[in-house]
């Protein structure tokens, strides 16, 4: 196995030599860690299967400070050793004889409890504690450092973090975004890091002016050729008339007059999301079904209750002949949007890929109905009529 090399200190040695960090700084690096885990939370498509990760020990001895290529200081994550795919974790075999896998000090309270999923929002748990001490050269709980397991589980899962001290005169948005990573309750915490990301770069620009150029999203590699059926084809070739005529995204949210208050209220999510099911249909488009499923797939992350991008995801599934997750998706975006003619467009698609040529008729049509110039639906029915004949027509023939 060969790794990187990483030419730095950690974070841990940093936080030695200088117990705390300057709220310029610690936003700073924060972004940058943050970007580290939504390339792993948001994750790839490998052989049609999205693979997401959750880190499960984030602490200062895993964070390394480096230089980018900008000169400035960035930070890398490290040991992903105790890593596990997102959807296959849970806490069994996490706590054995009173010992954990993860840092004490810095695991999430359901890595302390037993029965229940561990997802991103452990790690953004971690990142809280990581941030707290950052700022204030103290751990957010106030226990000492050779603490023991019984101390630590208490103190994570029942005690409230310590106010942060007044003389340090942290600025107020940043402390309630720190304080909201610290929630017990995984529901309580910021939904994902980019939420948490939103909240960092509105802190920022509240006090502070960006210390680093904008934090890259993950890049994408080469697409392995898919297989797909000639309707599929077809109906795609059509998404750029579907895009710019048809299905019509959101208009953009009226922007509110400036408050005078800084708050850490992310931007709204359809101003997030439209890019990225743009991009999505885009990619679509070019024959591009697996990077299009990751754009949805973020998009998904971003705003769960989005049925169009439940939709896309659907499609681009279907496009990569994993129909069980497709099935998931769009039946996800019917529950969330049933009158939306983009999510009636993906459902025919899947009872179209199923040969299900009625119920896939009905649904073309309710989604022209639902939107007359939804001309992906249209091509859609169009191609429908050349598989099986319309049933007007064999009752004529008969």
């Amino acid at each position: 196995m060969v790794m990187e090399y990483i030419a730095g200190s950690t974070l841990q040695a940093e936080l030695q030599r200088q117990p705390r960090l300057s709220v310029e700084r610690t936003l700073h690096l924060a972004r940058h860690v943050v970007a580290g885990l939504r390339a792993a939370h948001v994750g790839a498509l490998i052989e049609g299967h999205l693979v997401r990760v959750v880190h499960r020990d984030l602490s200062p001895s895993n964070l390394y400070l480096v230089q980018d290529a900008y000169g400035k200081e960035s930070i890398k994550l490290g040991d992903f050793g105790l890593a596990r795919y997102v959807g296959e974790i849970d806490t069994e075999g996490l706590i054995h004889a009173g010992w954990l896998w993860g840092t004490l000090a810095y695991a999430s309270p359901e890595q302390f409890r037993g029965g229940e999923a561990i997802d991103p929002r452990s790690d953004i748990y971690s990142l809280g504690c990581i941030l707290y001490e950052m700022l204030t050269g103290r751990h957010p709980l106030d226990l000492a450092a050779n603490a023991g397991s019984p101390d630590w589980m208490h103190a994570h899962l029942t005690r409230s973090p310590r106010p942060f001290p007044h003389e340090l005169q942290i600025p107020l948005p940043v402390q309630q975004l720190v304080i909201r990573c610290l929630e017990k309750e995984p529901q309580d915490r910021f939904a994902s890091v980019m939420d948490l990301d939103a909240a960092l770069q509105a802190a920022q620009q509240a006090g502070f002016t960006p210390t680093s150029p904008p934090i890259p999203t993950p890049g994408s590699g080469p697409t392995p050729p898919v297989h797909s059926r000639r309707w599929v084809w077809v109906c795609l070739a059509l998404l750029p008339l579907g895009i710019w005529a048809g299905i019509r995204l959101h208009p953009p949210a009226q922007t509110s007059p400036p408050s005078p208050v800084p708050t850490v209220t992310p931007p709204d999510l359809d101003s997030q999301t439209r890019p990225l099911l743009l991009r999505g249909l885009l990619l679509l488009q070019r024959g591009d079904p697996v990077q299009a499923a990751v754009a949805f797939e973020e998009a998904v992350i971003l705003d769960p209750n989005n049925g169009r991008a439940q939709a896309g995801l659907g499609i681009a599934l279907i496009r990569l002949d994993r129909l069980d997750r497709a099935e998931s998706a769009v039946q996800m975006a019917l529950e969330l949007d049933p009158q939306d003619s983009f999510v009636r467009t993906a459902q025919g698609l899947y009872r179209m890929q199923q040969q299900e040529w009625e119920q896939a008729r009905t649904e073309f049509e309710l989604a022209i109905h639902l939107n007359p110039d939804n001309y992906l639906a249209q091509a859609a029915l169009v191609e429908l009529a050349t598989l099986t004949p319309d049933p007007a027509t064999d009752g004529a023939t008969e």
